[in-house]
């Protein structure tokens, strides 16, 4: 699932907003890069 958010498919796989928004804040706290 965490994936799906920073690919732009978090809408498609019905991810809400809330969570979406928790995880890319956890992406930019934590400075993930994706491979």
């Amino acid at each position: 699932m965490f994936s799906f958010v920073p690919n732009g498919r978090a809408h498609e796989k019905r991810i809400s907003t809330e969570l979406k928004e928790k995880i890319l804040e956890t992406i930019e706290d934590t400075g993930y890069k994706q491979n």
